[in-house]
């Protein structure tokens, strides 16, 4: 009989990069009872070397059918993270384990990271990493054999969470980002949230002069002063008027974060 696993809650999952092993993804799965894997492979033109791993894995893992889930991504950190947030977000209500021993080394990272930045996002956020049985003997393996073998051990990995902006602070960021390369001023930006009712600036007062100054003291004290405390924006002088701009790591910051992503 077919039962829906989702109605069962919370349910196990697992995220796991894919590179040139299938035991250390594997043999976990089935010792700590995952009820969906996502596999994250490498999104590639041409040949695929990590396919012959991809198919010995969902081999073993069959019996998953529709929750074994392969997702094909750019491996870079942003990319990576963009992509566990989000599976993130969808599986919030159940049990999630992150995979930080297979795939390279910017999984590691952006698994470690993703459990320390999402710990609130979902039921529970567990890394761990998986010490295998043995290690090739010759680094230069044929195609779909492995570098590892076995899992000797499972350890769970203590995650200590990593504040991030708020989402309100992430939107803004997200106008500004959107603005012309010269950047915005505080008056277009006050305009834009105005009209878009996107965030909240100050309360509606009837005397227009003091809602302007209301409206552009809330943006310095909800805004502007948090995203540059991140150190994702910057504010300077032109003229009368203070021009804001994304900096390189609130652009980057926004790959990841940005809720409409």
């Amino acid at each position: 009989m077919n039962v829906n696993i989702d109605l069962i809650c919370p349910c196990r999952i697992h995220i796991c990069p894919v590179g040139f092993e299938v035991d250390r993804i594997v043999d976990p799965v089935r010792k700590m009872g995952a009820d969906r894997v996502y596999l994250i492979s490498q999104k590639r033109e041409g040949e695929d070397k990590a396919k012959p791993f991809i198919d010995q894995i969902s081999g073993k893992l069959d019996h998953l059918g529709e929750n074994l889930i392969l997702r094909h991504i750019e491996w870079d950190l942003y990319s990576i993270l963009n992509e566990y947030r989000k599976i993130i977000e969808n599986e919030s209500k159940n049990h999630l384990y992150i995979n930080v021993s297979t795939g390279t080394k910017i999984h590691a990272i952006a698994g470690m990271m993703a459990c320390m930045i999402f710990e609130d996002l979902a039921n529970s956020l567990t890394p761990y990493y998986v010490t295998p049985e043995k290690y090739a003997e010759d680094p230069n393996t044929s195609e779909g054999e492995q570098l590892t073998l076995g899992c000797a051990h499972i350890q769970k990995l203590p995650s200590y969470k990593i504040d991030r902006a708020t989402d309100d602070e992430i939107r803004v960021l997200s106008i500004i980002n959107s603005s012309e390369v010269q950047g915005i001023t505080k008056k277009e930006l006050i305009s834009i949230i105005d009209k878009s009712n996107i965030v909240e600036l100050a309360a509606k007062s009837g005397d227009p002069h003091k809602q302007i100054l209301a409206n552009y003291r809330a943006l310095e004290r909800k805004y502007i002063d948090p995203l540059v405390e991140w150190r994702y924006i910057s504010v300077k002088k032109r003229g009368k008027n203070s021009i804001v701009k994304v900096t390189d790591l609130g652009r980057n910051a926004l790959t990841f974060l940005n809720l409409d992503r």
